[in-house]
């Protein structure tokens, strides 16, 4: 997957299996949840990860591009 840091609009490549967690930018060091592709990947993954790990995932757009579907479904593990 291609990630750009919001800090400093670096991007560059990550394996999609490390989808959800954190990493660093190679630039700039800014932290960073890596977003999880996968829909199926996505929904497990918020199911059985601690809150502060989804709530700081949430909070940095790691759904983002997503259909609204997934969105909705994120938003009710989220809410739950």
């Amino acid at each position: 997957m291609k990630i750009t840091c919001p800090k400093c609009a670096k991007s560059y490549s990550e394996k999609d299996e490390s989808g959800g967690n954190i990493a660093f930018c190679p630039d700039c060091g800014a932290e960073l949840i890596l977003p999880i592709p996968n829909p199926t990947n996505l929904l497990s993954w918020a199911k059985q990860v601690e809150w502060e790990m989804l709530q700081q995932f949430v909070n940095k757009s790691g759904a983002k591009g997503h259909d609204i579907p997934i969105i909705d479904q994120l938003d009710e593990i989220y809410c739950a």
